[in-house]
This record gives C-alpha cells, structure tokens and sequence, in this order.
C-alpha cells in the first residue's frame, strides 16, 4: 500500500493539480467502493477562511468512516502555506506548525491524507516536518530566468501534443514555446488547440502555431526586445506602446522591467559578436544545431565570472542574438548600453515620465548613424 500521508506542492499549479489528481485516483481504486471519500478546499482569501478550511481537516481526521472501509482525505489546493498570501496570518502560522506536528504521532489506521498546495515558504519548520514525515514531491515551476526552462518547455509540449498524435517540428515547437512561455498550463492549453486546428493532419506547422497559439504576456515584451535586435524602428515601437500600454493595468509589470529587458537584450548581442568575432559561434542554421555548438565551446575559452560569460545565459537569447548582431556594430551595441543606462538613472533619480524616456532611448538605439 503507498504511503498515507502524501503533500504534493509548488508554484507549478497545474502540474501539482495533476499529480495530486492522479495520487487520489490511485487511492481510490486501491481502497476500493467501500472507502469514504473527504475533499475540503484549502483556497482562502482571508484568514478567517484559512482557520476554517484547517479545521475541517482536523475534524476530517479525526472521524472514523461509518462504514468501516478507509477513510480519503485529500485537502486541496492550499494557498496560504506561502507567507504572502494574505490569510497566511502569524496564528495561521502557528496553528498550521501545530497540527503538522501532531501529524507526527497520528496513527494512520484506515486514513490516509493528500495535501496539495501552491507556493510554500521553504524556510518554515511545517514545510521541513512535511517533508520528513510525508511521502513529498515538489514542482516549483519554471521562470524565465531558469537557463534550462527553453528545453523544459519544448519537451513539455512534445509530449503534449505526442498524447494527442500530433507531431511538431522543431523550429514550429520553438516558435510555440516563444509565444507561451515558462507556463506549462498555457502550454497544455495550447496544445489542445493546436490538436483541434490541425485535426487529421497529424503535424503542426509554423503558420499552425502562428495563426493559433496566444502570445502572453512574457513573450511579448521578449518580441519587443526581438524587434530592437532585428532593428525593426516600426514594430519596436507598436510594441513599446502596447507594453507602455500592459503597464497600466499589471501591477506586476513596469517600465524598468521593460528597460532591463532592453538592457539584457543589448548585453546578449555584445557577447554575441564576441563570440561570433572570434569564430565560436556562426549566425544562420537552426536552434538544434546552435545548441550543439554552443555545447562543444571548450569551458576554457569562455571567463570565469558568470557575469560575462554567454554561456551561462539563455541559450535561446543568445541563438537570436548572434542572428542579429549583425544588423549593428560593435561601437554601436556599446552606445546602446551607455544609452540604456543613462536612462536607468533618469528613471529612477528623476521626475521624467518613464514612458517617454524608454522611448527616445528606443529611437536613439534604432538610428543608424
């Protein structure tokens, strides 16, 4: 029999929503038509609602089936074991460390318990006794400030769309995951719709994903940084408005984000021409070969701090960068930098309207000299 006691967590929700589903089903066929089954939603708003949902499932526990077959307990969806939540108040916090510490000594006789959760906070004494007394699998999601999440990203939506007896090219799945993003829910989604447009077909093309797939909202303002490396002044700036735009109405968008975007885009075609200059890198050819001779630079040749080392950063940046390095010289990338780093001080030292100040330092990067 699997363990009785299972917490399954992480920023991932989808993935955490169905591993959790999957481990409860199991359960189910496992303990068969006499088990008697409890769900109690662990979403709170307020703290209040968080005191609630634990203590219907301590009562949940605590009462025996009434028909002697075991007992399911699937607490789900806990949002409030991550301290910015809202209702994770400090007597949340305490009362959540004490029941998970008398989970310790609970005779699991005939009961067993699923805890699916969001984010947790990792430095807390509950979330370390969970994971000592509980059979525990973490999903912690992708960003995209992960290295890897690219690759993570692609292989999730093959395997998508493999479910579905759909096949993909590499550069379609490319531009797919460029559209989505480090979001596997979007990329499931996407999938199924990519499934229903092709149909009987069986393969998705890149006009397949660009006539479907959403863009969101990371992948847009990584296409307003693409279109200043292609050093398109039109759709630099029909971007720059939308996300100026997206700013508005995002509290967890703004203008300097968009600046160190611009910023790291410029610091990507700089290394990029580096490498390119120094014939480890040659523009042209696809992603998949790219990474093959990005892997086979000798570590030798690439410097010690991380900091400037091309390697060390996305690989996919960098196999756009070196695509477009071209389109600027290098004393031109350098200006930019200078450009982009007045404008960081402006922003920030200044009253200047932030809009208008990443925009003229668009159109001044833009301007061919």
């Amino acid at each position: 029999m699997s363990a009785p006691l299972v917490f399954i967590y992480g920023a991932d929700d989808y993935s955490v929503q169905n591993c959790a589903k999957a481990r409860f089903e199991s359960w189910r066929l496992e303990a068969g038509d006499d088990a008697e089954i409890e769900i109690v939603d662990g979403a709170a708003t307020a703290a209040s609602e968080a005191a609630r949902s634990l203590g219907q499932v301590r009562e949940a526990l605590a009462t025996l089936p009434f028909f002697g077959g075991e007992k399911l307990v699937w607490w789900k969806g806990v949002v409030f074991m991550d301290d910015r939540h809202r209702a994770a108040t400090k007597d949340v916090m305490e009362s959540l460390a004490q029941w998970v510490g008398d989970l310790e000594s609970f005779s699991w006789q005939g009961v067993r318990l699923l805890i699916s959760a969001g984010k947790v906070d990792k430095r807390r004494g509950y979330f370390k006794k969970l994971k000592s007394i509980a059979e525990s699998e973490g999903f912690d999601g992708w960003s995209i400030d992960d290295r890897n999440w690219r690759e993570r990203a692609e292989a999730f939506l093959r395997k998508e769309l493999d479910s579905r007896r759909i096949r993909i090219g590499a550069e379609a799945l490319t531009v797919a995951v460029d559209s989505v993003g480090p979001d596997p829910r979007g990329l499931a989604q996407e999938a199924e719709k990519l499934a229903l447009f092709v149909g009987s077909r069986e393969q998705a093309t890149v006009e397949d994903v660009e006539a479907i797939v959403t863009h969101n909202k990371q992948a847009r303002a990584f296409a307003m940084s693409d279109a200043l490396g292609d050093r398109d002044a039109r759709r630099t700036m029909e971007l720059l408005d939308q996300e100026l735009w997206s700013v508005k109405n995002d509290s967890s968008k703004s203008e300097i984000g968009l600046l160190y975007g611009l910023i790291y885009k410029m610091r990507a075609m700089l290394l990029a021409k580096a490498l390119v200059g120094s014939g480890l890198l040659r523009p042209g050819g696809r992603y998949p070969e790219f990474q093959k001779a990005l892997k086979s630079i000798p570590k030798e040749k690439m410097p010690d701090d991380k900091r400037f080392d091309p390697t060390a950063m996305s690989p996919f940046v960098l196999f756009r960068a070196v695509a477009q390095c071209g389109r600027y010289q290098e004393s031109e990338l350098m200006e930019a930098m200078r450009i982009l780093l007045d404008t960081n001080r402006r922003m920030v030292s200044s009253g200047q309207d932030p809009g208008g100040a990443l925009k003229h330092a668009a159109l001044c990067i833009l301007n061919r000299s």
